[in-house]
């Protein structure tokens, strides 16, 4: 209901794209100019007269202002919502990803470690008493793991150096600490490490899959020639099991 009521506020946006997720609105715009920094303005100005005339409040106080740019001089303007200036932040937290004015990730990556090794900390303490070995295995990927890999097709694959940072504390995670419990058990260690590939892999895996069903696709909707597109399927169906051979050879 609620998204029915607004959905004419588009025609706030004379010249800002704008982004709405429930009652989430991000508004954005290229700068080049000055004239530019007034134009959003002028869009913020109807946006609250809209929320005025449909006794609609802002919540002022989490509304930020942030450029993103490479560029050393940013140019700086000072928007306000109802009389109220807006903070200009250097980064920003958007559903669950923390964003820099370079678009840099490093900050993301450290959060969502520190959060996942929290989180770790609290299942050691909490299941000392845990008898069956699965039992941490389930807590790890339904707690640890969904932590290091949120948002993950954000920054995967083209930062390698985040890859490498967080594959080293996940494996830390999943193989050292989660090995010496099921060793301290009597357990076989392949029982866990058969089960908890790297972040790498895991997407490795996922790309080809992903890859595998749009040339499918596009083999029924006859987008490709059907031979080119079988001989594709083909290639990509001998590639994933090598890939899964060799996965189980490094496991031995």
């Amino acid at each position: 209901m609620f998204i029915l009521f607004i959905n004419d506020i588009h025609l706030c946006f004379h010249y800002c794209d704008f982004l709405l997720y429930a009652d989430d609105l991000k508004v954005f715009h290229t700068i080049n100019n000055i004239d530019n920094h007034y134009q959003i303005q002028q869009d913020l100005d109807r946006l609250c007269s809209y929320c005025l005339q449909n006794k609609l409040e802002l919540n002022v106080v989490k509304c930020k202002a942030i450029t993103f740019t490479k560029k050393r001089h940013v140019s700086k303007f000072n928007y306000n919502l109802n009389g109220i200036t807006l903070e200009n932040v250097n980064h920003i937290r958007d559903l669950g990803v923390t964003l820099d004015s370079k678009l840099h990730l490093d900050l993301h990556i450290d959060n969502i470690i520190n959060k996942s090794f929290k989180m770790y900390g609290f299942i050691m303490r909490a299941s000392s008493e845990f008898k069956r070995p699965s039992t941490y295995l389930y807590l790890y990927k339904t707690l640890v793991r969904s932590q290091l890999e949120y948002a993950v097709p954000i920054w995967n694959p083209y930062y390698n150096k985040y890859i490498e940072e967080n594959t080293s504390r996940s494996r830390n995670i999943s193989f050292e600490q989660l090995k010496s419990l099921i060793d301290f058990m009597g357990q076989h260690i392949e029982f866990a490490t058969g089960n908890c590939r790297t972040l790498e892999a895991r997407h490795a895996s996922k790309r080809l899959w992903d890859e595998l069903t749009k040339t499918l696709n596009n083999s029924r909707t006859g987008t490709k020639k059907t031979s080119d597109g079988w001989s594709k399927v083909c290639l990509i169906i001998i590639c994933y099991i090598a890939y899964k051979a060799i996965g189980t050879l490094v496991r031995r």
